[in-house]
């Protein structure tokens, strides 16, 4: 009976284990995407006339 409680434990540690790497990789995916887009709208911007870039920006 111990034997299967502490293999439970273990199982139980190494899903922890598991979904703490999921949730940092996903993490770690919507900051590429965020950084993509970033990236995207400055090259957009870089292409644009001064003065069209003027009116994008935030007040």
């Amino acid at each position: 009976m111990q034997t299967i409680e502490r293999g439970n434990r273990r199982v139980m540690q190494r899903n922890k284990q598991l979904l703490s790497g999921v949730k940092t990789l996903e993490q770690e995916k919507e900051e590429l995407r965020i950084r993509a887009k970033k990236e995207s709208l400055e090259t957009h911007l870089k292409t644009l006339p001064p003065q069209e870039v003027i009116f994008l920006l935030p007040n």
